[in-house]
């Protein structure tokens, strides 16, 4: 979108029948949703979740079910040259992740080591380490520990 985000429900705001014609066009254009993550500051989103491909699922948040979580060793954190925050991308996610701001780029590097929701958000608000951390296990950048190894 050239103007921004856009809320669907602002854009459906017209009759019900425009559910009807609307939504099946959009489902086909899920691939190139961008989904962005952000907290009523006025400083600019915290992450976006980019589509790599017509292949990629549409990111639904999902909370992991683990006890303990991690960054897996294949996921790749770099820095553009251009800059514009940390990237996140592994050759397993159909997703790649940029991290806009130093809040999610801190609770990103948290998870480079095995540790729970309670000790990454040590520093910052609980609800906005959870809602990272979900938009980072749904592009698959954030796995389960498996505790058996």
């Amino acid at each position: 979108m050239e103007l921004g985000p856009v809320l669907l429900a602002n854009a459906l705001s017209g009759p019900d029948d425009t559910y009807l014609c609307t939504l099946p066009m959009l489902s086909k254009l899920l691939h190139l949703v961008v989904r962005t993550l952000g907290v009523d500051d006025l400083k600019g989103p915290l992450l976006s979740v980019f589509p790599l491909s017509p292949a990629a699922p549409s990111l639904l948040v999902r909370r992991p079910g683990a006890r303990r979580i991690r960054v897996p060793r294949h996921v790749a954190f770099r820095v553009p040259e251009s800059g514009g925050g940390c990237v996140l991308e592994s050759v397993d996610s159909p997703h790649r992740v940029v991290l806009h701001r130093p809040e999610a780029a801190w609770v990103a590097m948290t998870l480079t080591w095995p540790t729970t929701f309670a000790a990454a958000s040590a520093a910052l608000p609980p609800k906005v380490t959870e809602d990272i951390i979900e938009y980072l296990f749904a592009a698959g950048m954030v796995a389960p520990v498996d505790e058996s190894a």
